[in-house]
C-alpha cells in the first residue's frame, strides 16, 4: 500500500514542486525589490484576504474528492452541483471582501487586497475542476496546469523585476496565475472526457445538503484560517507593518515546503477514505503514511536550521538578518506538522471532525493569549515562539485522539461521510 500511496503523490509532488519554486522566485523577488515595511503591508493584506477566502472554497475541495472517490459513477453529476454551490460562495465571497475592506483599511490597504482577493475568488471558483480531476485519478491533467500556470506566473514575475514595479504591480500576480488557472479549465473542457466543466445545476435542495456536509469542514478551515494568520494580524497591530515583514520574511523560506505535507495527505486520504471500513489496512495507510511525513519534515527541518544563516546571506545580502532568530524557532514547525498529519486526516476519518475542531478552536485561543504577552516583549520572535508551542501541543492531542478513535483493534466504524481536515 506504501509504495501506491507514495505512487500516487509522484505526479502531485512534481506539479507543486513547480508551483512552490516559482512562489518562491516570486516572493523572494518581492522581497529583494520593495522596503521590509512594504512587504509587511503585502503580508497583512495576505493575511486579510486569507480570512474570507475560505468561503470561497466552503469545504468543497474535499467534498468533491471524498464523494467521487466513494461515487465515481455519480461523478459528473456531483460535480455540477457542487459547480453551482460554488458560483453562489464566489459571488457572496466578493461582496463580503468589498464591503469589509473597504471599511477598515487605507486607500493603498485597500487596493492591496482587493488584488489578492480576486485572485482567491476566482482560484476557488475553479477549484472544483481540479478537485474532481484528483477524485478521478487525472493525474498528468493536474501536472499540466500546473506547468502552465507557472509558467504564465513566472513571466509576470519576470516582468515585475525587470521593470521594478510597485506593490500594486506585484499583488496582481495571484490574479494572473487564477486566469491562467482559468484558461487551462476552459481548454479541458473541450477535451474528450471533459465536456462536463464548468457545467452547473443548483437546487435548494442540492445546495442545503452540499453546504451542510461541507459545514463542519469549512467551520475547521476558518479555525486552521485564523489560527495560521492570527500572528501576523496581531503583530501588525501590536508591533507595526515592519515586524510583519520581518515575520513574513522568516516564514517565506518554511511554509512553502508544506506543499510536500499537502501532496502526501493528498495521496493518502483516498485510502483512507476508501479503507475506512477496514481497520487493517485503514490503520496500515495511516501508520506508513505517518512514518514517511514525520521522516521528510524532521530531514527538512534539520538541513533548512543548518543552512540558515547562509541562506539569508544569498538571498538578501543582510537585508532580513533580524529574521534569522525568528526562522530558526519556526523552521521546526515542518517537522511538528509534518509528524501529526496522517493522523489528523486519520481522526476526521474516522468521525473526528468536531474533535479536532475543537482542539484548533482551543488552540487559537491559547495562541491569542500567549501573543498578548509574547509580541509586546519580543516581536516577531515571540510570535514564532508561540506558534511552535502550539504546535507541539496539537501533535500531542492529535496523536491521543488518533489512538483513543480507532483502539488498538482500529474497529470503530467511520461515519457516512468523511471529510478531509486542513493541514
Amino acid at each position: 500500500m506504501l509504495k501506491k500511496i507514495l505512487s500516487d503523490t509522484a505526479y502531485y509532488m512534481a506539479g507543486n514542486i513547480t508551483v512552490q519554486i516559482v512562489g518562491l522566485i516570486s516572493i523572494v523577488a518581492a522581497m529583494r525589490t520593495l522596503e521590509v515595511s512594504e512587504f509587511g503591508v503585502y503580508s497583512y493584506a495576505v493575511a486579510f484576504v486569507t480570512f474570507f477566502s475560505f468561503i470561497a472554497d466552503g469545504g468543497l475541495s474535499q467534498y468533491v474528492i471524498k464523494e467521487i472517490a466513494q461515487r465515481p459513477e455519480k461523478a459528473a453529476e456531483i460535480y455540477k452541483n457542487v459547480q453551482g454551490v460554488q458560483l453562489a460562495l464566489s459571488i457572496i465571497i466578493t461582496l463580503v471582501l468589498i464591503v469589509s475592506a473597504w471599511s477598515i483599511h487605507t486607500s493603498q490597504e485597500l487596493l492591496i487586497i482587493l488584488a489578492l482577493g480576486a485572485g482567491a475568488i476566482l482560484t476557488g471558483y475553479v477549484s472544483p475542476v481540479f478537485s474532481a480531476l484528483i477524485a478521478q485519478g487525472h493525474k498528468r491533467q493536474i501536472l499540466k496546469k500546473d506547468i502552465f500556470v507557472s509558467f504564465v506566473r513566472l513571466i509576470y514575475v519576470a516582468a515585475f523585476i525587470a521593470s521594478g514595479s510597485s506593490l500594486l504591480f506585484f499583488a496582481f500576480g495571484n490574479f494572473v496565475a487564477a486566469l491562467a488557472g482559468l484558461a487551462y479549465c476552459l481548454y479541458l473542457q473541450r477535451q474528450s472526457g471533459f465536456s462536463y466543466v464548468f457545467q452547473r445545476q443548483l437546487s435548494t435542495a442540492a445546495f442545503c445538503s452540499i453546504v451542510f456536509e461541507g459545514l463542519p469542514y469549512s467551520a475547521l478551515m476558518f479555525a486552521n484560517v485564523l489560527y495560521n494568520k492570527i500572528d501576523v494580524v496581531m503583530l501588525k497591530y501590536l508591533s507595526g507593518e515592519h515586524e510583519v515583514g520581518l515575520y513574513s520574511g522568516a516564514t517565506q523560506f518554511i511554509y512553502p515546503f508544506m506543499f510536500v505535507s499537502t501532496v502526501l495527505a493528498t495521496g493518502l486520504f483516498p485510502h483512507l477514505s476508501k479503507n475506512a471500513l477496514n481497520p487493517a489496512q485503514f490503520q496500515e495507510a495511516r501508520n506508513k503514511g505517518a512514518a514517511v511525513m514525520a521522516c521528510a519534515g524532521f530531514a527538512l527541518s534539520g538541513f533548512l536550521f543548518l543552512g540558515s544563516g547562509l541562506l539569508f546571506d544569498v538571498m538578501f545580502g543582510g537585508k532580513y538578518d533580524p529574521s534569522i532568530p525568528v526562522y530558526k524557532i519556526l523552521v521546526w514547525y515542518l517537522f511538528v506538522v509534518f509528524s501529526y498529519g496522517a493522523f489528523s486526516n486519520a481522526v476526521v476519518a474516522k468521525g473526528g471532525v468536531k474533535k479536532i475542531l475543537v482542539m484548533t478552536a482551543s488552540m487559537l485561543l491559547l495562541n491569542v493569549v500567549l501573543n498578548l504577552f509574547m509580541i509586546p516583549a519580543w516581536g516577531a520572535v515571540g510570535a514564532a515562539a508561540a506558534t511552535l508551542v502550539c504546535e507541539v501541543l496539537i501533535l500531542v492531542c492529535v496523536l491521543v485522539m488518533s489512538f483513543a478513535t480507532t483502539g488498538k483493534s482500529g474497529t470503530k466504524e467511520p461515519p457516512e461521510h468523511v471529510i478531509l481536515p486542513v493541514d
